[in-house]
């Protein structure tokens, strides 16, 4: 069974300000993936479009399976989708400050 993670052309930001510009990655099964960058140049961002901890504005995030997308996954309201995917928050609890 063949995995991917996919970002594909996302935007995405905190109110006015937008942080992602049509970003793409595809993170296939088995890879070791790095986001390197200076501050303030989205990181963190990707990483929580992946958790759907930020609202992604245009564009898609989703798991596929054998070529096949996660029906699941990719209709996952915003703040649920690191349940289907593994992902945790390190015990920080809820975040208030974060808005979809």
């Amino acid at each position: 069974m063949a995995h991917r993670i996919v970002l594909k052309d996302v935007d995405a930001g905190y109110g006015a300000v937008r942080v992602l510009h049509r970003v793409c990655l595809e993170v296939r099964e088995g890879e070791t993936v790095v986001l390197l960058g200076t501050n303030g140049n989205g990181k963190s961002t990707v990483m929580k479009c992946l958790m759907g901890l930020v609202q992604v504005d245009a564009g898609e995030v989703f798991l596929e399976t054998d070529g096949q997308r996660d029906p699941a996954t990719a209709a996952a309201p915003v703040g649920r989708q690191h349940e289907r995917w593994g992902a945790a928050d390190a015990g920080r609890g809820p975040r208030p400050h974060v808005r979809p």
